[in-house]
C-alpha cells in the first residue's frame, strides 16, 4: 500500500490548484488493499494509461505549492510512529570517556519522533526539457528528547544519575521525484541541514560535579552523531526502500516479461 500511496502522491502534486480534489480521491484509494481487490490486468492498464496520458499532457515547465499536502502526509507519518510504539523508542547502551572516568549509559530512550513536520514551503517543479518532476521536502522535528541513566565508579565510589537532552531545530532535506523519460522514481540521500540545538541536563554527579562541563561536551558530540543515525533510519532507509518497490512495480508493468512479476500478488 505504501508504494501505491506514494505513486499517487507524486502524480497528484502536479495538478496545482486541482490538488485538493485529487487528495480526497487519494485518501479514499489508500484505505483499500488494492492488491486484494483489483486484478493485475486492470492494474497494468491503469498505470500504463496514467503514465502515457500524463506524459502527453506535460508540455511546459511549471511549479506548484504542495505544502499543505506534504504536511498532511507527515502528520500521518507521525501518527503511524505513535501507533507502532516507536515514540518513545529504546536506544542502545553507550560508554563514554570523560577525562579519566568512564561513564556507562543505559536504559536509553528517544522521545518525540512523532513531531516530524516541515520547516519551509514544499514546492514541486516540472522541467519540460528534462521531463523530471521533483520536489525537496524540508523535514524537521519540533523537538527530540534523549534520556539515559548513567553509572561510573571513582575510588570505589559508585555515582549514578540521569541525563536528559532536549534537541530542537533538527532539519533535513529530502529531494525526490519522477523521471518521465525513464519512468523511474528517484530519491537522493537525505541531507541533514542542521543536527539541532542541544540542551543537556545531568543529575547526580555529586562529588564529580567538576566533570559537568567536560561530560556535557562529550555527550553533545555523541548525541549529534546519534541524530545522524536517527535521520538515516527514520527517513532515508524507508524512503529508499519505497523507491525501489515503486520502480520494481513500474518495471513489472512496462516490461512484464523481463523478470519476476510478483509484486502485485
Amino acid at each position: 500500500m505504501k508504494t501505491i500511496a506514494i505513486l499517487f502522491f507524486l502524480i497528484s502534486v502536479s495538478w496545482g490548484t486541482e490538488t485538493s480534489e485529487f487528495e480526497a480521491f487519494t485518501n479514499d484509494i489508500v484505505e483499500v488493499n488494492l492488491n486484494e481487490v483489483i486484478p493485475i490486468e486492470l492494474k497494468e492498464k491503469l498505470l500504463q494509461g496514467i503514465l502515457t496520458d500524463y506524459v502527453d499532457s506535460l508540455k511546459e515547465s511549471y511549479s506548484a505549492d504542495v505544502t499543505s499536502y506534504a504536511n498532511e502526509i507527515l502528520a500521518n507519518v507521525g501518527a503511524f510512529i505513535l501507533e507502532q510504539g516507536l515514540d518513545p523508542v529504546s536506544l542502545p547502551d553507550e560508554s563514554i570517556k570523560v577525562l579519566t572516568s568512564t561513564f556507562h549509559l543505559t536504559e536509553g530512550s528517544l522521545e518525540s519522533l512523532s513531531t516530524i513536520g516541515t520547516y519551509d514551503n514544499v514546492i514541486v517543479y516540472y522541467n519540460s526539457d528534462t521531463k523530471i518532476l521533483d520536489l525537496t521536502l524540508p523535514i524537521s522535528f519540533e523537538k527530540l528528547v534523549i534520556k539515559y541513566k548513567y553509572r561510573t565508579k571513582v575510588l570505589l565510589v559508585t555515582v549514578k544519575g540521569d541525563v536528559t537532552a532536549k534537541i530542537t531545530d533538527v532539519k533535513a532535506n529530502l529531494n525526490l521525484g519522477f523521471n518521465f523519460s525513464s519512468y523511474q522514481v528517484f530519491a537522493e540521500k537525505v541531507n541533514l541541514k542542521h543536527s539541532g540545538n542541544i540542551h543537556i541536563d545531568i543529575t547526580g554527579l555529586g562529588v564529580l560535579d567538576y566533570l559537568l562541563d567536560a561530560m556535557t561536551t562529550v555527550l553533545t558530540t555523541l548525541f549529534h552523531n546519534l541524530i545522524l543515525k536517527i535521520v538515516d533510519n527514520v527517513i532515508d532507509t524507508p524512503v529508499q526502500s519505497i523507491v525501489t518497490d515503486l520502480n520494481n512495480i513500474i518495471n513489472n508493468i512496462l516490461h512484464p516479461n523481463s523478470g519476476n512479476n510478483t509484486l502485485f500478488y
